[in-house]
């Protein structure tokens, strides 16, 4: 689609040329300030309505359908009077004209009024986000899971910055998305930006929030929930139900993809990490799927002109390994390799790397990124548009890429074709499947079926074996191992022997396994809190302490927990803060499960009547 209109009145080319200087720290408090005020919910209206005022007065092009827009050359003109009004200093808007190329998502070469409003006021958020630490006016609430209502089931899936789990509340199943207070300085703000994001979303195809709220430990995003599992794990689920995964199956799921895309870009909204693992199936019922896109949390990068390269290797475009900058058919791309891989069978895992990955480090993989030679050998030559489509949306170039609508247009969504896969395809793709769901399995038993500390001694254990294999090691080492941590032996059977190669690869899943573990353990203690006894200041006195530590919380005798006690750091008054003592039992690694713990109800005997 073509834009109409003319830079020619107007030109700014002095401004962008010669560009502002750097802030001086007075300067930079008091733009932290004014921005501050511009950004705030009784400014909000003020702010919005100021960026359409200037937006009517430099708009001189036109979209497609007549609209008003706005070119990168009109925004620059803007740019400068836009901040004399808002009070905010002119360098906040040095970068505009470059970010307006990110902005543009219908690929129109100019922005329309509610594109250019996401781009300004984008800009002022992340100007402000890089002078420093920012009191948002977004209070989110403060209560437990349980508080809230929620137990938790088990784990969904890991996203950029947090863990998603299944919950229920009232017999009603959500996902919830854990977001650690202690892995990122602007976790609140990256949290609001995504629930922000999602809440103002409305389509099928794209994840669904309804609420936020915080505990000591965690921040809460509470989603809709999605069964069907990942893309990485769609093909043994499909072979499971008796699907032939032909071509007409695979148009469904691709087209599904490229509408909630498509979407995402007319509401302004970069995803920036499409790959297998961030597209869910709504349900199990693989006949009829229902694609979502999921995990925003690269969203807000847009207005970023920080250093860094976000994203997934192997995923990322050309254009943002070159400038560190992602635009709207950055996204095309790394669909288009999601594409390809689901096509070749070649879908990352343990053993499996994409067709643009290496073994390397960044440096490789940009440099696989840059030289884009995929294996269209292996692409199903059965398949000619698909071919077709797939290599549009692969293109090196970023101005030969369709939009996300003009893929949705292509040929191949409107054929009747229906070719199967062809064998060595089909059966990788069953292989590489068949792992992920495999490797899931061991995951979670071993995450619920041992505590930290019998984890940790086998991660060592582990570690012993391996000398110098570096996380590898023989298929009947590992097996001994699992099944001796009380994996289903059926199950870590099939896991060894699906391995391709001659090793298996153990330290990634131990990790992960970990990480559950802790999450789970850690959540746990939180939720006792409220029934523990401590006093006002949060304290715990001795006695508690040790009706707790014998209560069966923690997976000890009566002497193991004498010793814990006596390893306790009370202060003068012979108490414990609760922060120091879920330390402390996070640190022991003996905490028990939750089900374990709360199927203890007996008359009076149970530990929330020995804490009373």
């Amino acid at each position: 689609m073509a834009c109409t209109g003319s830079d020619s009145s107007g030109s700014s080319g002095s401004e962008s040329e010669a560009r502002p200087r750097k802030l001086s720290p007075e300067e930079r408090a008091r733009a932290a300030e004014v921005l501050d005020k511009r950004l705030g919910k009784l400014s909000y209206l003020f702010t919005n309505h100021t960026i359409h005022k200037f937006f009517r007065r430099h708009a001189r092009a036109k979209t497609s359908d007549g609209r008003p827009a706005l070119t990168a050359k009109q925004a620059a003109e803007m740019a400068p009077e836009l901040a004399e009004h808002l009070g905010v200093p002119p360098q906040v808007f040095r970068d505009v004209q470059i970010l307006c190329q990110r902005f543009d998502f219908d690929g129109q070469g100019a922005l329309d009024k509610q594109q250019c409003t996401v781009l300004f006021r984008g800009i002022l958020r992340q100007k402000r986000k890089d002078l420093g630490p920012r009191r948002l006016e977004v209070e989110v609430p403060e209560m437990s899971l349980a508080e809230a209502g929620f137990t938790v089931e088990r784990e969904l899936g890991q996203g950029g910055q947090g863990v998603m789990y299944l919950c229920e509340r009232d017999e009603v199943p959500f996902c919830i998305k854990f977001f650690s207070k202690q892995q990122d300085d602007d976790c609140l703000e990256d949290l609001l930006t995504e629930y922000t994001l999602m809440m103002d979303f409305s389509h099928i195809n794209v994840a669904k929030t309804y609420e936020v709220f915080q505990d000591e430990e965690f921040f809460y995003l509470v989603n809709e929930p999605y069964f069907g599992g990942d893309l990485t794990k769609l093909a043994k689920k499909a072979h499971d139900q008796g699907l032939s995964m032909s071509e007409d199956w695979w148009r469904q799921i691709f087209r599904q993809c490229l509408e909630g895309l498509a979407y995402l870009h007319s509401k302004a909204v970069m995803h920036c990490d499409i790959k297998e693992e961030n597209v869910m199936l709504a349900t199990n019922d693989m006949d009829n799927p229902r694609v979502v896109l999921i995990d925003f949390g690269l969203a807000e990068a847009l207005t970023s002109t920080s250093s860094g390269c976000s994203g997934t290797p192997g995923y990322i475009p050309p254009e943002t390994w070159e400038t560190e900058w992602w635009y709207p058919k950055g996204d095309i791309f790394s669909t288009g390799i999601m594409f390809f891989q689901l096509m070749i069978g070649q879908v990352p895992g343990d053993e499996v790397l994409g067709v643009l990955q290496t073994d390397g480090d960044r440096d490789e993989d940009m440099a696989a990124a840059l030289k884009l030679h995929l294996p269209w050998e292996r692409f199903p030559g059965e398949m000619p548009e698909l071919r077709a489509l797939v290599a549009q949306m692969t293109l090196r170039q970023l101005a030969q890429r369709p939009s996300a609508k003009g893929a949705l247009e292509h040929e191949w969504f409107h054929s009747d074709s229906d070719e199967d896969l062809p064998a060595a395809c089909r059966a990788a793709l069953l292989g590489s499947s068949a792992a992920q769901c495999l490797r899931e399995q061991v995951m979670y038993e071993l995450a619920l079926k041992n505590n930290l500390r019998e984890l940790r001694a086998l991660q060592q254990q582990l570690l012993e074996a391996d000398g110098y294999r570096r996380g590898r090691l023989a298929p009947e080492v590992v097996q001994h191992y699992l099944e001796a941590s009380q994996v289903r032996p059926g199950c870590v059977r099939d896991f060894v022997t699906c391995r391709s190669a001659g090793l298996v690869e153990y330290q990634s899943l131990l990790e992960q396994s970990l990480r559950l573990r802790e999450q789970y353990s850690l959540q746990f203690l939180q939720d006792l809190s409220p029934d523990l006894g401590a006093d006002e200041d949060g304290k715990l006195t001795r006695r508690q302490l040790e009706t707790l530590l014998k209560s069966g919380v923690v997976e000890c005798d009566d002497d193991e927990a004498e010793e814990m006690l006596e390893e306790l750091v009370l202060d003068e008054e012979g108490q414990l803060s609760l922060g120091a003592f879920r330390a402390f039992l996070l640190q022991d690694g003996r905490i028990a499960r939750r089900t374990a713990v709360e199927g203890r109800i007996c008359e009076g005997e149970c530990w929330r009547c020995q804490l009373l």
